[in-house]
């Protein structure tokens, strides 16, 4: 009976590990050796057989190489995908956007010194503070944050319509009732497309990245010019405007 019981223990435990595979999730951490890290990353990312994860692979290899992708990154990434692996994250959801947004860090230094540490806690803040079955919060902060570093884009269309953006990189970023928000203060907010733009001078207000529909801005006050052909010089002020 002993022997019976310890069989089905042992085919229970391979059937759930199959099944944590099948659904692209390891349960084990990455290696702290940075050769055998690389190696782990580059057998992750070729799973995909995808174009943009091949050039991944190669921007890090080559951040890796000019030494700019460096011990901070590096301590980065296993913080973060310590904490994914214990709370069965898959892999494909995370991984390849994770490291764009680190190497973007690591290409922009004045933009790291300044932001990478908050942007690390807040992230840990993040993962920890979603249900356990629920991940998606987390998944839309990393996509969100690659297009606002890289691009400097508050808000964009997935179809490329319009975007919105500042002028300035001085703001509070966190979290509030398990939300994330973006506070800025009398700065010059942009609305461009290809047709036409719109500033909103001496702005103040609080973006919402990952509410409903591509996110949510909460002006407190703005004095707004908007430039179109057979429209110049066209000026209102708005405020408290969600």
């Amino acid at each position: 009976m002993n022997n019976l019981s310890s069989f089905l223990l042992f085919c229970l435990f391979v059937l759930f590990s199959f099944n944590l595979s099948a659904q692209g999730i390891d349960t084990t951490s990455f290696s702290t050796n940075r050769e055998t890290l690389l190696k782990e990353i580059e057998t992750v990312l070729s799973e995909f057989k995808r174009d943009d994860c091949e050039k991944t692979l190669q921007d890090l290899k080559k951040s890796i190489k000019q030494a700019k992708f460096n011990d901070k990154y590096y301590d980065g990434f296993l913080k973060l995908t310590d904490i994914m692996v214990k709370r069965k994250m898959k892999r494909y959801n995370f991984i390849q956007p994770l490291l764009n947004l680190l190497i973007e860090f690591a290409e922009n230094t004045n933009e790291a010194d300044q932001y990478f540490e908050k942007w690390l806690d807040l992230s840990i803040e993040i993962l920890n503070g979603q249900d356990v079955r629920n991940t998606k919060l987390f998944e839309d902060y990393v996509k969100w944050s690659y297009e606002f570093w890289i691009n400097g884009n508050l808000y964009k269309i997935s179809l490329g319509s319009h975007a919105w953006r500042t002028d300035s990189k001085n703001f509070d970023i966190g979290v509030q009732n398990n939300e994330l928000f973006v506070k800025y203060t009398d700065v010059n907010l942009y609305c461009i497309n290809k047709s036409d733009s719109m500033t909103l001078k001496n702005t103040s207000f609080m973006y919402y990245p990952n509410r409903k529909n591509g996110g949510e801005f909460k002006l407190d006050k703005a004095l707004v010019d908007w430039d179109q052909e057979g429209a110049r010089d066209a000026k209102c002020e708005l405020k408290d405007i969600v």
